[in-house]
């Protein structure tokens, strides 16, 4: 006789078959965003620390294979979305410049005036970012475009 149907005659069960706290309604894995700290197992019913292999009396088998690993994939999109939307580059100036040889304030838009007023809006946009990096960047192209300093830089 196969292993496989001997397991079938006598009722076996995996471990992942029975009935444990990893298969109740009320089994939460809280992961933490460091690699270092381990996942935290915890019953939700009776607000205590749990092991996957364990049982109580209040167990409701509810979890379908997979379903907590969803759950917690769908707090990990929340999480990136938060997160995406914070990141989003905070823009000041938002002006939208004619093309070169179309009107602009009653005159005719030139290349060096374009240029010009895109190096200003990108500097505005980066130094109101407050991101380090992009505030020396654009203390850099204030410094090769000739544009006067801010306050902060020349006080420095």
């Amino acid at each position: 006789m196969r292993l496989v149907s001997k397991h079938a005659q006598v009722g076996y069960q995996t471990p992942g078959d029975r009935p444990g706290c990893r298969n109740c309604a009320h089994f939460e894995v809280t992961r933490h965003d460091s690699p270092v700290i381990a996942p935290r197992t915890a019953c939700t019913l009776h607000d205590l620390e749990v092991t996957s292999g364990g049982i109580c009396n209040s167990h409701k088998l509810q979890r379908k294979a997979g379903e907590a690993e969803l759950a917690f994939l769908a707090r990990q999109c929340d999480l990136f979305k938060r997160q995406v939307q914070e990141l989003q580059p905070r823009l000041v100036d938002t002006r939208v410049f004619p093309s070169v040889g179309e009107l602009y304030e009653g005159k005719p838009m030139t290349v060096a005036k374009h240029r010009r007023l895109t190096v200003e809006q990108l500097v505005t946009n980066e130094e109101a970012s407050g991101d380090p990096e992009l505030v020396a960047i654009a203390a850099k192209r204030r410094r090769w475009a000739g544009m006067p300093p801010q306050a902060r830089e020349r006080r420095a």
